[in-house]
């Protein structure tokens, strides 16, 4: 059975984490400054990716009480950096700068999974 998993990053907008959003700059010109939005990151397709997902951000995959994370306690497992392989860093491209600049504007993360 193939398992779908993402994070959603969650947070107030700002003209500073515009390029982490999913889309172009343009798009938000008329956003208001504190309006709520949302992006993917780190978007798997298979079960061995969101399983890998789920251990980078110490979350327990079917413990839906530790999907959310307050950007205040959230804790990147540094050791995926290292089990990163060649297809992650393909899939995951960009996804790891995207996530520390929108955790440094004060995001909250959720780990979204489908089964």
């Amino acid at each position: 059975m193939s398992t779908e998993a993402h994070i959603l990053a969650i947070g107030k907008f700002g003209k500073d984490i515009e390029d982490c959003l999913d889309y172009p700059a343009e798009y938000y010109t008329d956003m208001a400054t504190d309006n709520m939005v949302t992006t993917e990151l780190f978007y798997c397709v298979t079960r061995q990716s969101s399983e890998d997902l789920a251990e980078m951000f110490n979350i327990e995959k079917w413990n839906f009480n530790t999907y959310y994370m307050s950007n205040k306690y959230v804790k990147l497992d540094t050791s995926f950096l290292q089990m990163l392989n060649d297809d992650y860093e393909s899939v995951f491209n960009g996804d790891l700068k995207r996530y520390n600049d929108l955790k440094a504007a004060g995001f909250d993360f959720i780990y979204m999974l489908s089964a």
